[in-house]
Protein backbone atom coordinates (compact mmCIF):
# COMPACT_ATOMS: atom_id res chain seq x y z
CA UNK A 1 0.00 0.00 0.00
CA UNK A 2 1.49 2.99 -0.81
CA UNK A 3 2.06 5.69 2.05
CA UNK A 4 -0.55 8.55 0.87
CA UNK A 5 -2.91 5.29 0.57
CA UNK A 6 -2.10 4.73 3.99
CA UNK A 7 -2.12 7.95 5.33
CA UNK A 8 -5.74 8.36 4.08
CA UNK A 9 -7.04 5.43 4.97
CA UNK A 10 -5.46 6.07 9.20
CA UNK A 11 -7.16 9.36 8.63
CA UNK A 12 -10.65 7.63 7.81
CA UNK A 13 -9.70 5.34 10.40
CA UNK A 14 -8.87 7.78 13.63
CA UNK A 15 -12.11 9.45 12.71
CA UNK A 16 -14.62 7.01 12.75
CA UNK A 17 -13.45 6.47 16.60
CA UNK A 18 -14.19 2.92 16.00
CA UNK A 19 -13.92 2.11 20.09
CA UNK A 20 -16.97 4.67 20.66
CA UNK A 21 -19.11 4.18 17.63
CA UNK A 22 -22.26 3.17 17.98
CA UNK A 23 -22.79 2.66 13.86
CA UNK A 24 -21.28 -0.65 13.32
CA UNK A 25 -22.47 -0.91 10.09
CA UNK A 26 -19.92 2.08 9.38
CA UNK A 27 -16.62 -0.02 11.23
CA UNK A 28 -18.15 -3.05 9.00
CA UNK A 29 -16.96 -0.91 5.59
CA UNK A 30 -13.30 -1.13 7.08
CA UNK A 31 -13.24 -4.08 8.16
CA UNK A 32 -14.88 -5.96 5.18
CA UNK A 33 -16.67 -6.01 1.93
CA UNK A 34 -18.29 -8.63 -0.43
CA UNK A 35 -17.25 -8.85 -3.68
CA UNK A 36 -19.63 -8.86 -6.61
CA UNK A 37 -19.06 -12.39 -6.71
CA UNK A 38 -20.50 -12.55 -2.91
CA UNK A 39 -17.10 -13.39 -1.30
CA UNK A 40 -15.98 -12.01 1.60
CA UNK A 41 -12.70 -10.07 1.47
CA UNK A 42 -11.19 -8.80 4.60
CA UNK A 43 -9.10 -4.95 4.64
CA UNK A 44 -5.51 -6.41 5.55
CA UNK A 45 -4.43 -2.70 5.39
CA UNK A 46 -7.38 -1.77 8.24
CA UNK A 47 -5.89 -4.97 10.62
CA UNK A 48 -2.66 -3.98 10.55
CA UNK A 49 -3.71 0.02 11.43
CA UNK A 50 -5.16 -1.16 14.69
CA UNK A 51 -2.39 -3.64 15.33
CA UNK A 52 0.57 -0.80 15.04
CA UNK A 53 -2.16 1.22 17.50
CA UNK A 54 -0.55 2.01 21.07
CA UNK A 55 -3.60 0.99 22.49
CA UNK A 56 -4.35 -2.26 20.55
CA UNK A 57 -4.88 -4.19 23.32
CA UNK A 58 -8.34 -1.85 23.60
CA UNK A 59 -9.30 -2.71 19.77
CA UNK A 60 -8.94 -6.36 20.22
CA UNK A 61 -11.49 -6.03 23.08
CA UNK A 62 -14.20 -3.71 21.36
CA UNK A 63 -13.73 -6.77 17.96
CA UNK A 64 -13.85 -9.23 20.65
CA UNK A 65 -16.84 -8.36 22.47
CA UNK A 66 -19.22 -5.28 20.76
CA UNK A 67 -18.49 -6.31 17.08
CA UNK A 68 -18.62 -10.32 17.16
CA UNK A 69 -21.70 -9.59 19.49
CA UNK A 70 -23.23 -7.52 16.38
CA UNK A 71 -21.98 -10.35 14.33
CA UNK A 72 -23.60 -12.85 15.74
CA UNK A 73 -26.89 -10.72 15.94
CA UNK A 74 -26.70 -9.48 11.83
CA UNK A 75 -28.94 -11.14 9.50
CA UNK A 76 -25.64 -12.46 7.71
CA UNK A 77 -26.23 -15.89 6.62
CA UNK A 78 -24.16 -18.40 9.25
CA UNK A 79 -21.82 -19.38 6.86
CA UNK A 80 -20.82 -15.34 6.15
CA UNK A 81 -20.88 -14.62 10.30
CA UNK A 82 -18.75 -17.77 10.60
CA UNK A 83 -16.31 -16.59 8.38
CA UNK A 84 -15.83 -13.17 9.70
CA UNK A 85 -15.85 -13.83 13.20
CA UNK A 86 -12.71 -16.49 12.22
CA UNK A 87 -10.80 -13.40 10.73
CA UNK A 88 -11.30 -11.55 13.52
CA UNK A 89 -10.64 -14.01 16.42
CA UNK A 90 -7.90 -15.46 14.14
CA UNK A 91 -6.18 -11.94 13.69
CA UNK A 92 -6.18 -10.68 17.46
CA UNK A 93 -4.43 -14.03 18.65
CA UNK A 94 -1.87 -13.73 16.24
CA UNK A 95 -1.59 -10.41 17.03
CA UNK A 96 -1.65 -10.90 20.96
CA UNK A 97 1.82 -12.16 22.87
CA UNK A 98 -0.33 -13.10 26.17
CA UNK A 99 -3.36 -15.13 27.56
CA UNK A 100 -5.79 -12.96 26.05
CA UNK A 101 -6.20 -15.06 22.66
CA UNK A 102 -7.55 -17.99 24.76
CA UNK A 103 -9.53 -15.92 26.65
CA UNK A 104 -10.96 -14.18 23.40
CA UNK A 105 -11.91 -16.99 21.66
CA UNK A 106 -13.07 -19.38 24.92
CA UNK A 107 -15.21 -16.86 25.70
CA UNK A 108 -16.78 -16.59 22.36
CA UNK A 109 -16.77 -20.31 22.57
CA UNK A 110 -18.54 -20.72 25.93
CA UNK A 111 -21.21 -17.86 24.92
CA UNK A 112 -21.99 -18.54 21.00
CA UNK A 113 -20.93 -21.68 19.91
CA UNK A 114 -22.03 -24.16 23.35
CA UNK A 115 -18.65 -24.24 25.00
CA UNK A 116 -16.01 -27.35 25.10
CA UNK A 117 -18.26 -30.42 24.43
CA UNK A 118 -20.09 -29.18 21.81
CA UNK A 119 -19.60 -28.38 18.17
CA UNK A 120 -21.94 -25.45 17.80
CA UNK A 121 -23.01 -23.44 14.59
CA UNK A 122 -19.74 -21.75 14.63
CA UNK A 123 -17.60 -24.57 15.21
CA UNK A 124 -19.37 -26.41 12.35
CA UNK A 125 -18.72 -23.63 10.23
CA UNK A 126 -14.86 -23.83 10.83
CA UNK A 127 -15.05 -27.42 10.33
CA UNK A 128 -16.44 -27.01 7.07
CA UNK A 129 -14.61 -24.89 5.58
CA UNK A 130 -11.39 -25.76 6.60
CA UNK A 131 -11.08 -22.99 9.18
CA UNK A 132 -10.24 -20.78 5.98
CA UNK A 133 -6.99 -21.46 5.89
CA UNK A 134 -6.28 -18.72 8.22
CA UNK A 135 -2.92 -19.50 10.05
CA UNK A 136 -2.71 -21.41 13.42
CA UNK A 137 -6.83 -21.08 13.18
CA UNK A 138 -7.65 -24.41 13.63
CA UNK A 139 -4.92 -25.28 17.12
CA UNK A 140 -6.09 -21.59 18.49
CA UNK A 141 -10.06 -22.76 18.59
CA UNK A 142 -9.08 -25.66 19.65
CA UNK A 143 -7.08 -24.86 22.58
CA UNK A 144 -9.16 -22.02 23.41
CA UNK A 145 -11.68 -24.37 23.81
CA UNK A 146 -10.30 -25.98 26.55
CA UNK A 147 -8.19 -23.51 28.20
CA UNK A 148 -10.08 -19.91 27.32
CA UNK A 149 -12.01 -17.48 29.37
CA UNK A 150 -15.32 -19.11 29.98
CA UNK A 151 -14.90 -22.87 29.71
CA UNK A 152 -13.42 -23.85 32.36
CA UNK A 153 -10.21 -25.16 32.96
CA UNK A 154 -8.14 -26.76 36.27
CA UNK A 155 -7.22 -24.14 38.28
CA UNK A 156 -9.42 -20.98 37.20
CA UNK A 157 -12.49 -22.08 38.20
CA UNK A 158 -14.45 -19.39 39.63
Amino acid sequence: MGKLTKQLLEFVFDNQKIIKNSNIEEINKLLWHKTCDGKITFHKETLDIINEKENKKEYFNFLNDEYLRYIDKSELPISEKAEIIANILNFIALNTNDYDPFSNMGFFAQNFDGGRKTEGKYSKEFIKHKFYNLKDFKKQWEEAKIDGDGVAYPGNIE
